[in-house]
């Protein structure tokens, strides 16, 4: 099989549109990650455990939080148009590989929007609630949802779907990109980023200090997506 080169890329006029669409995609998943993380610092973090501990915390944090929401449905939903696009591109080097890159995309994106940030806007209207309520029995019915919610984001099965999944995702594009010789900085730093994620979450399991390594494999994950938007704008040229 041949590397990837200008040669036997595809030049018509609807594989350059993909291409860039994938490319602004991956640009604006990159961008969004790094808004979300200064959005995160703002806020003080994530929400801690618990139902009343959330529903307090997140007392005057509410803008914030609306961002960080918005943010990362924008930034999951562009995970598709990066999939296609990369699909599309390396299936002559591996179609099974990148087929099952692609849905573990598509897996991840459903869950995260049907569980994850459903849960935390409903979090979100909660504590509006929780603090304007003025009777105590409101209050402990307030706490007793939040509690349940808070219990699913802090679920082992939250970090398996939303950080292995798409970890595992970014590991099997990357490796089909070392193959296609689409550039060894991308591809390593996506073999990286898969490697590291994955362990955070595996290893988190037995190992609360190994759970940290989310972050730095969440920073590489950013400077993937970077990387790859990058060279698919050269490409769509």
């Amino acid at each position: 099989m041949q590397p990837l080169t200008e040669n036997n890329l595809s030049n018509s006029a609807d594989d350059k549109l993909l291409n860039k669409i994938g490319a602004f995609s991956a640009l604006g998943v990159g961008i969004g990650y790094i808004f979300i993380m200064i959005f995160y610092g703002f806020a003080g973090g994530k929400t801690p455990d618990g139902g009343e501990a959330s529903l307090k915390y997140l007392t005057g944090k509410t803008t914030f939080w609306w961002a960080i929401i918005w943010l990362s449905i924008l930034t999951d939903i562009l995970y598709l148009p990066v999939a296609f696009s990369l699909k599309k591109l390396f299936k002559s080097f591996n179609k099974v590989a990148v087929l099952l890159a692609t849905t573990l995309f598509g897996l991840f994106v459903v869950l995260e929007l049907v569980i994850t940030w459903s849960n935390y806007s409903v979090l979100m209207t909660l504590s509006g609630s929780y603090n304007a309520t003025t009777t105590e029995a409101q209050k402990t019915l307030y706490i007793t949802i939040a509690e349940y919610i808070s219990r699913h984001l802090t679920s082992p099965v939250l970090a398996f779907y939303a950080i292995f999944i798409p970890s595992l995702g970014v590991l099997i594009f990357s490796l089909v990109m070392l193959k296609a010789n689409f550039g060894k900085i991308t591809s390593y730093a996506g073999i990286l980023s898969g490697i590291i994620g994955m362990v955070s979450v595996v290893g988190g399991l037995f190992n609360e200090t190994l759970s940290s390594l989310i972050i730095p494999g969440s920073i590489l994950a950013l400077v993937w997506f970077l990387l790859v938007g990058t060279k698919l704008l050269i490409l769509s040229k």
